[in-house]
């Protein structure tokens, strides 16, 4: 009897042991259960647990997690949560124990992903696996930077609105026109509010003509609060038309009592700087006059008048347009002015004023483009006149990063000591 009883207790812990050993096989239709393995090649291995790294990269249609090594792992498996059935689901199978990585692609662009991963021992050709990684949440980015639509004045307050992009939200920056350094003033926690309003007194310290350039992105966050973005859109620089009007008071004031005229489209360029002028007629071109138009429907509101506009256009060239040497400036050779200035922002005092002189003849009065001398020097210089009631006014866009802050509107020769019309002056 004592006997029988041996052997019965042997053969069922043999039973248990096999049982055992057989559990720890992989098993897809429960791929996250751990299970102990009796076995003493996979001894200790089901034990292990896959840590996911805490930063993630993520692309608008890409996830790409990273985790470390387990020592003894033939490989890895990674398992993605299901959004409608909330089960983790089998992607992918790495037989590589060296490839510590994954990049799910194919991925909706502005969409959280939740992920786990396992590790698996191969034994006599069955698969061990350790506990699955604590799950790693993540989210792909917003599809495009959202563009910025407008930005308008009221009184001592700025309203910049933009495009609508699917995501958690918006952040938007904000530097002087002259600066590349943003500051991020606000976060906008939901993404169907496009539009935000700062107050330039107690918000953001407005005393220059500099502008104010701002920059806006979308972002989204992931369930464990971290948040991807996209970059910023083409950043959109604003120019208080109240600070302009007060900076250019006495050039606006006399712009308007010129007389106005049909749109014209040819103006001189005229040469001072022998004994005797000579002139040319130049033609704005048509390609030239679409910029034009482009640029008057894209920066001046209906209720300016035309002095304002022109104010604003000789503010806007002087802190949009790089001053340009050498090969730079002689691939423009051909380009037309307005061409240069307002689409590749690229040129000389030439280019400067001869923008300024299409824009003006666009608006329908007529001014002309002086070659002469800068400063009693030997210095060849190009700028923009005007006659006013029978008088000569100069005109310059100036040019900021060359020469420093410095521009004019309707300022006589006499009050204008910079300008030298070697042929005659006024």
């Amino acid at each position: 009897m004592g006997i029988s009883k041996r052997i019965v207790s042997f053969a069922l812990a043999a039973a248990m042991l096999v049982g055992a050993g057989a559990a720890g096989v992989s098993d897809d239709s429960s791929p996250l259960t751990s299970i102990s393995i009796t076995a003493s090649a996979a001894s200790g291995f089901t034990s292990k647990t896959v840590t996911v790294k805490s930063d993630y990269a993520s692309t608008k249609n890409s996830v790409t997690i990273s985790w470390k090594k387990i020592s003894d792992a033939s490989g890895y498996r990674i398992y993605r949560k299901d959004r409608k059935t909330g089960k983790f689901v089998k992607i992918k199978t790495i037989k590589d124990s060296s490839t510590l990585s994954f990049t799910d692609t194919g991925l909706s662009s502005a969409t959280r992903y939740v992920y786990k991963v396992k590790a698996y021992k191969k034994y006599n050709g069955k698969n061990y696996w350790s506990n699955a990684s604590k799950a790693k949440y993540t989210a792909t980015k917003p599809k495009a930077a959202p563009e910025i639509k407008s930005v308008s004045e009221s009184g001592k307050k700025v309203t910049v609105k933009w495009s609508k992009v699917k995501g958690s939200g918006y952040q938007l920056y904000c530097a002087y026109g002259n600066s590349d350094d943003y500051t991020k003033i606000a976060t906008i926690k939901n993404a169907d509010t496009t539009s935000f309003t700062i107050n330039l007194d107690e918000d953001w310290q407005w005393n220059s003509m500099s502008g104010l350039k701002f920059k806006v992105r979308a972002y989204k966050t992931d369930e464990a609060g971290g948040v991807v973005k996209t970059k910023c859109g083409v950043s959109e620089t604003y120019y208080p038309i109240s600070t302009i009007r007060e900076y250019f008071a006495d050039g606006i004031a006399t712009f308007k009592t010129a007389t106005k005229g049909s749109r014209n489209l040819t103006y001189k360029i005229y040469n001072t700087q022998g004994s005797k002028t000579t002139s040319n007629t130049c033609y704005i071109s048509n390609s030239d006059k679409k910029i034009l138009k482009k640029f008057a429907a894209e920066h001046f509101k209906s209720t300016w008048s035309s002095a304002t506009k022109i104010a604003y256009t000789i503010n806007w060239i002087n802190k949009n347009v790089t001053y340009v040497y050498g090969s730079e400036f002689y691939a423009l050779d051909g380009v037309g002015y307005a061409d240069a200035i307002f689409n590749k922002k690229v040129g000389q005092c030439i280019q400067y004023n001869g923008a300024l002189v299409e824009m003006i003849n666009y608006l329908g009065y007529e001014a002309n483009l002086i070659q002469g001398y800068y400063k009693n020097t030997s210095n060849q210089h190009f700028w923009a006149e005007m006659k006013i009631n029978g008088k000569k006014y100069v005109l310059e866009a100036g040019n900021y990063g060359k020469n420093g802050d410095w521009m004019n509107m309707c300022v006589r020769y006499k009050d204008a000591t910079n300008y030298i019309r070697v042929s005659y002056g006024d």
